[in-house]
């Protein structure tokens, strides 16, 4: 899991280094920094995913890469600096990938330093591969000595391009399949929730696309999987007797049916006539039954369209995606601004990051939960909860 990040450059990060846990929670007002964090996530995902990173940032995000760096930064390159710490089964120690990527945007956007570095328990660093411009060397493990080429002018990260032929090692390989296993969830939308999907779908999209085909896909391939998601959502909902898929086997259009008990009676209709809290729980459910679990996801605001009293669920629910063992195990980052939300992590401080930006403040600054432990303690004989706390300003990263 990702265990620190360091930013520089990018948007209002400009040398905000975060220590992470397998669930985070940023916090904070308006314009403070949350979401830039969220995206400062995914950029590193868009590196190895995506072909080109400034058709990522123009197309895909809408932004102009000459507006990216700090406007108080005279330098124009962004950095990462990132810190993994992978393992192959819950009993071994961790192995520390280091990354760090240079992005220098002069007349086009280009990577001009990048590079990865292994720590094995016990044993010294190997810089598995470094780039600098075109030239790129990798660490052949086997035969324990570099290998020299050259990439000319591409536009995203050289872990990319390399493959097990150029000499790539597993290990290589292993830590761009971390980075690739990432999904990022916008607010869930009740429109795209609803939306028809034509075929099956072994995962939901950004907004909730999809989910009338992943139903069907857990009905045909995973009916088990699928009875224990209608489950939870009857824990919430208990009037929901069934939840169907209206499509047919193959590319058909697959529609969401909800079958409710009335009384002595039960009565169906469409998604489009579901209640926008009962779909959402139902995306969010879903995302433990995924079959191929993603490493790390984002997630903006979960509390939207969710009664407060079903928050202490959705959250219950988030913490033990985080919770499960290797290789399953999820790493959740959400932003929110629900004093609700940050009731349901009084259990762990560590895991919350408050963001403050005042005024006259260019970076945000950001500090754990944990930090502001005196602050919780001296509130205790006021039982006054976490979410009192913040509200009032005494946690700090309160609206101003």
């Amino acid at each position: 899991m990702l265990r620190s990040l360091t930013v520089r450059n990018f948007k209002s990060l400009d040398g905000v280094t975060f220590s992470f846990e397998p669930i985070n929670l940023f916090v904070g007002p308006n314009a403070s920094g949350k979401s830039t964090a969220l995206q400062a996530i995914e950029v590193l995902h868009a590196l190895i995913q995506r072909p080109s990173i400034s058709e990522y940032f123009a197309k895909e995000r809408g932004w102009d890469y000459r507006d990216l760096p700090h406007r108080r930064n005279l330098s124009r390159t962004m950095s990462w600096q990132a810190n993994f710490e992978l393992r192959s089964s819950p009993d071994v120690e961790p192995e520390i990938y280091r990354y760090e990527v240079e992005l220098q945007p002069r007349r086009n956007l280009g990577i001009g330093r990048e590079s990865l570095v292994l720590t094995r328990p016990g044993r010294d660093p190997i810089e598995l591969m470094t780039r600098t411009g075109r030239q790129t060397r990798v660490f052949d493990e086997k035969r324990e000595r570099y290998l020299t080429q050259k990439l000319f002018n591409l536009p995203c990260s050289a872990l990319q391009a390399l493959t097990a032929r150029d000499g790539s090692t597993g290990s290589i390989l292993r830590f761009r399949q971390q980075l690739q296993s990432f999904q990022s969830f916008l607010l869930w939308n009740p429109r795209d929730l609803r939306r028809p999907h034509q075929g099956l779908a072994d995962r939901l999209g950004p907004s909730g696309e999809r989910l009338p085909g992943f139903w069907a896909y857990l009905q045909r391939k995973e009916p088990a999987k699928a009875q224990e998601l209608l489950l939870l959502v009857q824990r919430i909902f208990p009037r929901v007797e069934a939840i169907q898929s209206s499509g047919r086997a193959g590319w058909a259009w697959h529609h969401l049916v909800i079958h409710e008990r009335i009384g002595d009676r039960v009565i169906q209709y469409p998604a489009d006539q579901a209640s926008d809290g009962l779909l959402r729980m139902l995306a969010v459910f879903s995302l433990k039954f995924v079959p191929d679990p993603p490493r790390t996801i984002t997630l903006e605001e979960p509390e939207n369209g969710v009664h407060p009293h079903l928050l202490s669920q959705v959250i219950s629910h988030l913490k033990d995606l985080a919770d499960r063992k290797e290789p399953r195990k999820t790493q959740v980052f959400m932003s929110s601004h629900s004093p609700y939300v940050l009731n349901e992590f009084a259990d762990r401080p560590e895991s919350v990051h408050i963001f403050e930006k005042g005024s006259h403040d260019p970076i945000p600054q950001v500090r754990t939960l944990k930090e502001r432990r005196s602050v919780i303690t001296a509130a205790e004989g006021f039982n006054r909860s976490l979410g009192d706390l913040w509200y009032s300003n005494l946690l700090g990263g309160g609206a101003r």
